[in-house]
């Protein structure tokens, strides 16, 4: 038995459609969803479109990211965006969502517990199990006090765009990375990272998987769509990011 998990898409549908191909390829029985489904890349729809798709064609667990708290938040009046650097890419996200979208987003649970017939429970979640912002890395106090929080011995976990493999008193935490943006633990890379699980003897044992994609396709469509237009320079330095593999909307 195998299980892909994917955190951090940020709408780079282009991305994603890569990695769903390659799980058909390697042969999966499931896809943990792990939350930031969209805002960052454009055109949101595209990307819901293969989640749908994808929820479709396999055993699907969805969590929220704080990406889609931004959106619930803003259907709610709690955000001023506007035209601009600071808020352009979030606006253009948002105005390219529906109603339906955003009740889909509210309905989207934190953190879960996936159970499976024959195979040891995991957990899953965004940043954390009480924070989707949650900066969960392995030599932190967060880490520790997400170990003794966990039920089981495996959590899936996404949020900072490094991936890493984290064992601790018996229990394991895995971050597979960044779909749609650069993977800050593997410098100079512009491609996709994800994790897989594979049910081997009654364990879940994790890998990191790498998948190549047409970045430049990517781009073009900032162009097209308008995004970069209205998200400014946060457009120029997600751009730049994809094209180098370093992060620089952090810089």
């Amino acid at each position: 038995m195998k299980i892909a998990a994917f955190g951090d898409i940020h709408s780079n549908h282009v991305a994603l459609e890569a990695c769903l191909d390659k799980i058909e390829q390697i042969g999966v029985d499931g896809i943990a969803f792990l939350g930031d489904y969209i805002s960052d890349c454009a055109c949101p729809q595209k990307t819901l479109a293969l989640l749908r798709e994808a929820a479709e064609r396999y055993r699907c667990w969805f969590i929220r990211g704080n990406r889609e708290e931004y959106m619930i938040d803003h259907a709610d009046g709690k955000s001023d965006w506007k035209d601009n650097s600071q808020s352009g890419s979030v606006l253009y996200t948002y105005e390219n969502l529906t109603p339906d979208d955003i009740e889909w987003f509210r309905n989207l649970p934190l953190t879960m517990k996936v159970e499976i017939a024959g195979a040891p429970p995991f957990e899953i979640c965004h940043g954390g199990h009480c924070r989707s912002r949650l900066m969960l890395l392995p030599g932190r106090e967060e880490f520790d006090e997400e170990l003794q929080r966990m039920e089981t011995n495996l959590m899936l976990c996404a949020h900072t765009h490094q991936s890493f493999i984290g064992r601790k008193d018996g229990k394991t935490i895995v971050n597979g990375g960044c779909v749609g943006l650069p993977d800050v633990s593997r410098k100079g890379y512009t491609g996709a990272t994800f994790a897989m699980l594979e049910l081997s003897e009654g364990e879940w044992m994790p890998q990191l998987i790498q998948v190549d994609y047409d970045v430049e396709a990517v781009i073009r469509e900032f162009h097209e769509s308008g995004f970069a237009k209205r998200a400014h320079v946060w457009a120029k330095a997600v751009t730049k990011s994809l094209r180098t593999g370093e992060y620089y909307t952090l810089m």
